[in-house]
């Protein structure tokens, strides 16, 4: 938790730590992996543990006393997280006995999360990266498979989430975000746009390092990348 004071010079200062009690693993396990904030409550998603549920709701009404109220036992690492309607919509990776890239879980009674509804997209296991809903669609991405690494689902019953169309990228697709009917996906060094009227028209942009994460703001698109260990963010402008 960070402190922001708005003077001049902004400063920002480190106010609280928070450590998810009882949850196990070896190195690189039970680590944040994603994170969502909605109405006083953070929803932190790990990596696999050995020990203790992979999403979890953390009550942060009072910042500075952050608590445990719930968690959801995912069984693999989460990627990534998105709140909408009382439901959280968690890609995750996959195996042979999880394959789902994506679970619904119902969180209008945080204490108490419980699982409405799983997608699984046909022809391989692919693990889930990200997701970015606009109204009663949800565009799911993928990392490289045998088969589409975009899917565009329909989750007007948000427990029954259901393929409307999908694209084949060729890559991983390691996040997404979706602006006035034309989606930006983050391959691993190049930003790839298209519209969803049209999915061949494809325009790329290439951005230097390993891929991070994937922003848009009014109408500037920020993409985060590694290089060599630093990072570096990119602002693209239409």
């Amino acid at each position: 938790v960070f402190e922001r004071t708005v003077v001049s010079p902004e400063t920002w200062m480190l106010k609280r730590t928070y450590k998810v009690p009882n949850v196990e693993g070896d190195t690189g396990s039970g680590i944040g992996n994603a994170i969502a904030f909605k109405d006083g409550f953070i929803y932190l998603g790990l990596t696999e543990t050995s020990a203790g549920d992979e999403f979890v709701i953390i009550d942060v009404h009072n910042p500075l006393s952050p608590a445990r109220i719930g968690s959801y036992d995912v069984g693999k690492s989460v990627t990534n997280i998105l709140i909408k309607n009382g439901y959280a919509f968690v890609t995750k990776s996959v195996d042979t006995g999880s394959p789902e890239e994506l679970v619904v879980i119902h969180v209008s009674h945080p204490t108490a999360p419980t699982l409405s509804g799983v997608f699984d997209g046909p022809q391989s296991n692919a693990h889930g990266e990200s997701v970015y809903a606009v109204g009663d669609e949800l565009y799911l991405a993928r990392a490289v498979s045998s088969g589409s690494e975009f899917y565009r689902l329909d989750i007007s019953t948000p427990a029954s989430p259901t393929s409307v169309a999908t694209k084949d990228i060729g890559a991983s697709l390691w996040d997404i975000v979706v602006r006035s009917g034309r989606v930006f996906g983050l391959l691993h060094n190049t930003l790839r746009s298209f519209p969803l009227s049209d999915p061949t028209d494809v325009t790329d942009v290439s951005v230097a390092g390993d891929a991070a994460s994937l922003d848009c703001e009014s109408n500037n698109i920020y993409v985060a990348t590694n290089v060599s260990g630093a990072a570096r963010i990119y602002v693209v402008a239409p």
